[in-house]
């Protein structure tokens, strides 16, 4: 009896440390399914656009945030995302976390000609039909 007990309580580690794993380090190649309004692809930057050089705490007036890129291959489109991308069309993109290497979130910073991949989330501006377009995770190729 002790022993099915055993069985049970191993079994229920391993599955809380793979799901903890998941998680904490989200991999594009494990995501089955896209979120709505994301649009999973493989980019080059093409354009940094300088950080503004006021002096300020926020992120994007200290290191660049915004970047033109181009799409060299669409891998996933959430059901609900906003444009179909095509291969060679080129978009202004926001990186939260800047293009410049953040360590705690394990992002190694990029720079033109870089290649990587990454979820575009979409966020509809203002008083507009078009979108913004935001990147909060990526991975350099």
């Amino acid at each position: 009896m002790r022993f099915k007990y055993l069985i049970i309580l191993l079994f229920l580690a391993s599955a809380l440390n793979v799901f903890s794993q998941n998680k904490s380090n989200p991999s594009f190649q494990n995501h089955k399914q896209t979120e709505p309004d994301v649009c999973v692809v493989q980019a080059k930057i093409v354009k940094i656009i300088p950080a503004r050089k006021k002096i300020s705490k926020q992120s994007c007036k200290q290191a660049p945030c915004f970047a033109t890129i181009e799409i060299i291959k669409v891998e996933k489109t959430g059901r609900t995302f906003p444009e179909k991308f095509m291969k060679g069309q080129k978009i202004k993109v926001k990186f939260s976390c800047s293009l410049n290497k953040v360590e705690n979130k394990n992002l190694p910073g990029l720079k033109k000609r870089d290649i990587f991949k990454a979820a575009i989330k979409a966020k509809p501006k203002m008083n507009t039909n078009s979108s913004e377009y935001q990147i909060q995770n990526y991975q350099k190729l």
